[in-house]
């Protein structure tokens, strides 16, 4: 029985060190992995079909005064201007999709644990 019991020690040992080198190598696979996609990520500009674009209308809160240097032949103009109007891309990820989903699903289910617990009421009633 004493041999068991060491031998048992001895496993968990040998597991708990498989665990530890596994997850510093994976570790660093995954480093090296993030990295290169960070290297190669792009950034897209254009509207795919599942996004959209937003437009808000801004009103500044102060006027300043800046303005555009304009290269014409010959001369410099300054051009004021302002923002009045801001366009951004706005994409749907996997997550927010799979997000919603099961939002969706967790709302029907407590629609239904509440009509359930309604129902149990009044019957006890």
């Amino acid at each position: 029985m004493k041999h068991l019991s060491i031998l048992g020690i001895l496993v968990i040992f040998a597991l708990a060190l498989n665990l530890y080198f596994a997850i510093g190598s994976n570790f660093n696979d995954f480093k090296q992995g993030f990295e290169d996609g960070q290297k190669s990520s792009t950034y897209d500009t254009q509207a795919e079909s599942h996004g959209f674009r937003a437009e808000i209308r801004v009103t500044p809160i102060s006027t300043p005064s800046d303005s555009l240097n304009l290269q014409l032949p010959g001369k410099t103009v300054k051009a004021p201007y302002q923002v009045s109007e801001i366009t951004c891309l706005i994409k749907e990820t996997p997550t927010m999709l799979i997000t919603i989903i099961f939002s969706a699903l967790g709302v029907i289910v407590l629609t239904e644990i509440f009509a359930t617990a309604v129902k149990i009421k009044e019957e006890t009633i």
